[in-house]
């Protein structure tokens, strides 16, 4: 197989990108957002701490820069070119931000009454104010470009006093604009002829309402409650003059006048089923609709004191009602949980009673087993005992003789009786003897027995052990022979496994 020139190989790529590159270079910019990035950052920069109106002239210079890089990258020119703009405009907007520091400690004042104008639309409400500001604005920053930071100041304070202008006709215009509206309208409807007290007492609340924010613009509470009354005063002057002018321009009778004000207190009498009589004039029907109202009043608190006293009976009573539910339903609950546990322990005694049924059943078939020689099987309360009368030993020994491997084999057998059961071999002797040798003997005999079992069944030698008990539980009196032989004993102990 040929070997490659790897040295090779990479000199010819390389020298083909260099090809590449070269013949292209006039055809191909990198992506405008890659080559104008780190300009546009510090676009960006210049915009959010507002050099663009601080120091108007430089970021204009560096926005010239930029525009013109722009048509360069739009015209397909070369980079390098594009490149020399773009570091200038770069440089402008670098110095537009490190200038901004000085002229925006200068102009904090300006600044921050632009920014409030703003904020209750003074640019768009008094336009002239906002454009006399922003021109005189600019001609301050410009001086202050220009190294005279004494005019600069001077007309920055100018431009702000023109913000505050129009901040005050914003925040005016926001609590009077209705009110301003209405005596525009009265104007024109000459309502001077006809409402001449109603009218002027509008103008002055509305004129209050305008001094009280220029002297407190932003404590507007009491002004705003001023343009309130000065717009209801407007519009109370508007409806008289609706209602006046057909009068005299109809000739219309006092008559007539008279009888169209009766109209609205017979309505109001009618609706408190009272007919209102004018014979003496408008005192007496005025009197008996207040008296009637009044009364209405105290009927009204009578019935909410009725209806707040019979509430709180009513309280009374559902908090008693509760508290004798919450006994009772403690009272069901307890009879419920009794209920429950008598349910349970009838279950549980069902379950013991079959159990033992069970129990005696395969103690049943045990004994049946075994012949009244050999032993017999005994329930001692869940466990079950088999007592191996048949089982002897030599006298003073524990050597188990093969006549009595059928006896064991019974026993094995018997287990089966309780899969998983736990087994104890009982050693018992007489009383022949010191005790010392009866307590070795029994647990000799019983540990002999544990062990044939362990070799002849398949029980783990974890669920069967042995103990001896010498003389100590006799079953029968030690005085005579056949007592004797009843408590030379073994005992096999089966321990059921409970579920």
């Amino acid at each position: 197989m040929k070997r490659v020139d790897f040295k090779k190989l990479l000199f010819g790529v390389v020298f083909f990108l260099v090809v590449i590159n070269t013949a292209g270079a006039d055809n191909f910019l990198q992506p405008k957002t890659v080559l104008f990035k780190i300009t546009d950052e510090k676009l960006d920069k210049v915009k959010e701490i507002k050099a663009d109106i601080l120091v108007p002239q430089t970021f204009q210079e560096g926005m010239d820069f930029y525009r013109e890089a722009e048509e360069m990258y739009k015209d397909n020119e070369e980079q390098d070119e594009i490149k020399i703009y773009i570091k200038k405009a770069r440089q402008k907007f670098q110095k537009a931000i490190k200038d901004s520091k000085v002229s925006g400690v200068l102009f904090t004042e300006t600044m921050l009454a632009r920014d409030d104008a703003i904020k209750v639309n003074g640019h768009k409400i008094d336009t002239q104010s906002w454009n006399d500001a922003e021109e005189t604005f600019r001609d301050a920053a410009g001086e202050l470009e220009g190294g005279d930071s004494d005019d600069a100041k001077s007309l920055g304070k100018e431009a702000e006093l023109l913000y505050r202008d129009a901040e005050l006709k914003a925040i005016q215009t926001k609590f009077l604009k209705e009110a301003w509206s209405l005596l525009k309208h009265a104007e024109n409807m000459e309502i001077d002829n006809y409402t001449p007290i109603t009218i002027k007492k509008a103008r002055t609340l509305a004129k209050k309402s305008a001094a009280l924010l220029h002297l407190h613009r932003y404590d507007q509470k009491e002004a705003e409650q001023l343009a309130l009354q000065a717009e209801y005063e407007a519009r109370h002057a508007v409806y008289m003059t609706k209602t006046i002018r057909p009068l005299q321009n109809n000739d219309s009778s006092f008559e007539s006048v008279f009888l169209h004000s009766e109209e609205p207190i017979q309505k109001i009498a009618s609706s408190l089923s009272m007919t209102a009589r004018f014979d003496n004039g408008f005192e007496v029907p005025t009197k008996n609709i207040t008296e009637k109202i009044d009364k209405l009043k105290k009927e009204n608190i009578h019935l909410l004191k009725m209806l707040k006293k019979d509430k709180s009976e009513l309280s009374d009573i559902i908090n008693q009602k509760n508290i004798e539910l919450s006994k009772f339903e403690e009272k069901v609950n307890y009879l419920e949980s009794r209920l429950n546990r008598l349910a349970s322990s009838e279950e549980q005694l069902k379950f013991e009673i079959e159990q033992e049924k069970i129990r005696k059943q395969k103690i049943k078939r045990i004994s049946a087993s075994f012949s009244a020689s050999e032993g017999k099987a005994l329930l001692d309360g869940k466990n079950v005992i088999i007592r191996l009368y048949g089982l002897n030993f030599p006298s003073g020994k524990s050597v188990i003789e093969s006549q009595f491997f059928s006896l064991l084999s019974k026993v094995k057998n018997s287990f089966a009786e309780f899969p998983g059961c736990f087994i104890t071999i009982e050693g018992h002797t007489d009383s022949i003897g010191s005790d010392t040798l009866n307590q070795n003997l029994s647990e000799e005999r019983a540990e002999a027995v544990r062990q044939y079992i362990i070799a002849n069944s398949n029980i783990s030698w974890g669920r069967i052990k042995s103990i001896g008990y010498g003389e100590r539980n006799p079953l029968a009196s030690n005085e005579t022979a056949e007592g004797q032989a009843k408590n030379r004993r073994i005992d096999v102990v089966i321990q059921p496994v409970t579920n």
